[in-house]
């Protein structure tokens, strides 16, 4: 080049620009705009030396060619250089092509196949592998926790961008915004809503077991009709009608460009590709097309309201009596797009594999309907969930087919907080992009004993099979999780219960199932190739009353399956009945209570998390409503007891750690109500500004409450004051022996294992440290005042729900929680159970034992 001294500078420019911005923050967006820039750029010097410096054009052109390449030359020499030898992911192993870009494993993921190939690049790299310049692929067995856990400090990566401005629950990035959609969003997976549904749903069921019927035992393709099935219901609860994809038997066409939508996710491809692709005319006229399908839907949606509330209803509901904005409708297009592929596509999907696996091994088919045949009592031949919902076989079945064919087999990304994450000893370091493969973990030796069989016994009475539980994670765990996960789950159990006691299932003629494992492609979402099945109607040959067998056991029971039956239709059979029905039924079961309903423990976290995602923003207003406001007194009462900051527990306590003040640590109390009267009873009573409080809440709608009080109070944005999610069960990032007082505030009732929760209290408390609990309990001495008070809770309280909070539902089981909570004497022993010394009697009754204060000590 003629001009070297200009070539340099180019050079130079473009090694600066490389350093000084394309390597700092995000710049996905928009990557139109940085192409328009250069091209600007290159016009505007070609001009400059034609016209100001006089060269003839083709000098001009061919001097500003040799520019532009100097500068392109910089840029990328500085970007390979970076990422060759300066980059923080370096230390992790992978192919060595992915230190440059990611695109080098979208060219091999051109059969779409990446969950496969992640579960080879693993076995051969390890637990951690590099798969882009700042990609990270985990399967350590924390990493699933680490990643996407409650207490994660990870946020969504810049794949959630893809579809800006177009903004769904799935897609907000920040954090709050998620937190407020999903709020939204919890009133709709209630148990109220769930039981709707479950009337909407079993018309579909209906069609599909006609179908099934009407086969006569020729081949179906279940793939197809499970399809058919799960967004004829999908369209029914998100727009209020179906897509007659049963009636018709075949794909509709918005359903089609949805699958054709996701095709490109395939190829793992950047972001910043999608979203140029998004810039050229007609290159995503499909995808827009869908969109506007879901505008059309919405609008028409919003002028009709169904019976029976739906989904939608619930994304309607705050924007009633609104002039409904631009943003409002995209936001509700969004969320349509997400309900049609998370609610449609994995539903379908998942019992897709569980019959492929059951006609794998038909010994599993026959235990399961042998122990799900007994709640088989209705004339219509369909079943409640709550009848079947503690089976531990047929759970078991399920979770064992999203371990081995999970139906979101792409990358579930997330981005690392600048100071990075430790997983173990490994630290991965910070503004990384970071996802742990499903299909990878579900078959890692390190995380499954014998992870290649289908082994649903590993759910309930093989634990030893599950090395590590807190990997299985096919609905996302934390803030993230599938809030639809109950609705999923719902529909899973009572389909297939009704399938494997209609029908026998076996492969179709010509059919072994190895295409549908080996030729199954990865679209993000997994697309099961056929699977054909052969469907024969069952002819029962015994009646309920005449087989004596113990379900599922080979021994004989201690009464008939027709006694069973009636006992387990009962709503609220008491716990006695209960637990006989499980132990004699099923043997040890991994049950717990919600309100007076038995469910799974699995199910536990989601359900009461949806109640309190529910009420938080109502929480306090309906606390004094519902305790005629005395539940201040008692709170006001609890502090002073503890009188947190007194010199003589401050200056024994924490002397030993060097830290001045006391180090509090209060569970579920999102809300922040406890914390801010223990931080001023220190601060005004015993002038201590030492004395600092953590609170800690499983739930992330009430911590944002509790953070948005927290702005009125004097502790805002300082070193006394900390709020942190975390499950009071299992809490790893507080450290042992490091708690001057442990609270729990009217939230230790909802725990799904209250002796889980009381033994990792004295373990992180300190010799010496107080454990504290208040709780609603049971009416001592008092019969007359003990039947008023029950009549006002059962009564009044959900009533107040529903007319202050619009949610009779959460309220209802917020009553039941409470008589289900165990005495005082049982919670009593409990706590010594754990360890601790019982001061005195051990509580302290309020109001005659409508709540009681409960306390315990660390030995010394």
């Amino acid at each position: 080049m003629a001009i070297t001294g200009e070539s340099v500078a180019a050079f130079a420019l473009g090694t600066a620009v490389y350093i000084l911005f394309f390597n700092r923050g995000e710049h996905h967006l928009y990557p139109q705009r940085y192409l328009n820039a250069f091209g600007a750029a290159v016009i505007a010097t070609a001009a400059l030396l034609y016209f100001r410096h006089h060269l003839p054009l083709l000098e001009a052109l061919r001097t500003t060619t040799g520019l532009s390449l100097s500068f392109l030359a910089g840029l990328y020499s500085s970007l390979l250089f970076y990422r060759q030898f300066l980059h923080p992911l370096n230390k992790f192993p992978g192919p060595f092509g992915t230190r440059i870009s990611a695109l080098f494993l979208s060219v091999k993921f051109s059969k779409a196949d990446s969950s496969r190939q992640y579960l080879a690049l693993h076995k051969k790299y390890g637990d951690f592998v590099r798969t882009g310049s700042s990609d990270l692929s985990i399967i350590h067995p924390k990493g699933v926790q680490a990643v996407y856990g409650p207490g994660t400090q990870c946020t969504k990566g810049d794949a959630y961008d893809a579809t800006n401005p177009i903004k769904s629950l799935h897609s907000f990035r920040d954090r709050q915004s998620h937190d407020n959609r999903r709020r939204v969003w919890s009133a709709a997976f209630g148990d109220t809503a769930l039981r709707g549904y479950e009337k909407r749903i079993r018309k579909y069921r209906d069609m599909l077991i006609a179908t099934f019927a009407a086969s006569e035992g020729k081949p179906v393709n279940v793939v197809q009709w499970f399809n058919n099935y799960s967004f004829d219901i999908i369209g029914d609860l998100a727009f209020g009608q179906s897509f007659d994809m049963l009636k018709k038997d075949e794909l509709h066409w918005s359903v089609r460009l949805l699958a054709e939508a996701f095709e490109p996710l395939a190829y793992a491809l950047p972001t910043w590709i999608f979203r140029l692709v998004q810039v050229i005319p007609g290159a995503t006229k499909d995808w827009f097309r869908f969109l506007d399908f879901c505008r059309e839907r919405i609008i028409t949606r919003m002028k009709n309201t169904p019976d029976i509330p739906d989904i939608t209803s619930t994304l309607l509901a705050p924007l009633e009596g609104k002039k409904i904005s631009t943003e409002d409708l995209n936001l509700l297009v969004g969320d349509s797009q997400l309900m049609m592929a998370a609610g449609g596509d994995t539903t379908a999907t998942t019992l897709s594999s569980i019959i492929f696996e059951l006609c794998l091994h038909p010994d599993q088919l026959e235990e399961l309907r042998k122990e799900v045949a007994p709640y088989m009592t209705d004339p219509s031949g369909d079943v409640l969930n709550e009848k079947i919902a503690h089976i531990d076989r047929l759970n078991g079945i399920i979770y064992e087919a999203l371990r081995l064919h999970p139906p979101v087999a792409g990358i579930i990304q997330r981005k690392t907080p600048p100071e990075g994450i430790w997983i173990d000893d490994i630290h991965v370091p910070g503004n990384m992009f970071v996802f742990c493969p499903q299909y990878a973990i579900g078959h890692s030796e390190a995380i499954y004993e014998k992870p290649e069989e289908f082994i649903p016994e590993r759910w309930y009475s093989r634990p030893e099979l599950v090395k590590e539980k807190s990997a299985f994670a096919p609905f996302l765990i934390g803030t993230y999780g599938c809030i639809g996960r109950p609705l999923a789950m719902m529909n899973l159990r009572s389909t297939l219960a009704r399938l494997i006691t209609t029908f026998d299932i076996k492969f179709a003629e010509g059919e072994d199932g190895s295409s549908f494992d080996g030729k199954s492609t990865n679209h993000f979402l997994w697309v099961p190739a056929d699977l054909f099945i052969s469907f024969t109607k069952r002819v029962p040959n015994k009646t309920p009353s005449q087989v004596q067998s113990s379900v599922g056991s080979g021994k004989s029971s201690f009464t008939s399956i027709h006694q069973r039956s009636h006992l387990a239709s009962i709503p609220h059979a008491s716990e006695s009945t209960n637990t006989i029905i499980t132990t004699k039924i099923r043997g040890e079961s991994r049950m717990t209570h919600f309100g007076f309903e038995n469910i799974p423990e699995a199910e536990k976290e989601s359900r009461v998390g949806a109640v309190f995602s529910s009420v938080a923003s109502s929480y306090d207003t309906m606390n004094d409503l519902m305790s005629l406001g005395i539940h201040r007194l008692w709170k006001d009462h609890f502090v002073r007891s503890l009188n947190p900051g007194s010199p003589k527990v401050s200056s024994t306590q924490s002397e030993d750690d060097g830290q001045k003040g006391w180090n509090i640590l209060d569970i579920a109390g999102g809300s922040g109500d406890i914390a801010f009267r223990m931080l001023d009873h220190a601060t005004n009573i015993n002038n201590d500004r030492d004395t600092r409080v953590t609170v800690s809440d499983i739930n992330p709608d009430m911590l944002a409450e509790g953070r948005k009080r927290s702005l009125d109070t004097p502790y805002y944005n300082t070193k006394r004051l900390s709020f942190m999610v975390a499950n009071a069960e299992h809490m790893p990032q507080i450290p042992s022996n490091s708690v001057d007082l442990y609270t729990v505030s009217f939230g230790i009732r909802n725990f799904t294992n209250k002796q889980a929760a009381l033994n990792e209290a004295f373990r992180v408390l300190k010799p010496g440290g107080v454990f504290a609990c208040m709780e609603f309990s049971k009416v001592q001495d008092f019969a007359l005042f003990n039947e008023v008070y029950k009549r006002w809770s059962f009564s009044a309280i959900p009533l107040i729900g529903q007319l202050v909070a619009g949610d009779r539902a959460s309220y209802q089981y917020l009553v039941e929680s409470i008589e289900k909570f165990p005495s005082q004497e049982e919670f009593r022993d409990m706590i010594a159970k754990a360890g601790f010394v019982i001061p005195g009697r051990g509580y302290e009754n309020l109001s005659f034992g409508i709540a009681a204060i409960h306390k315990g000590v660390k030995p010394v």
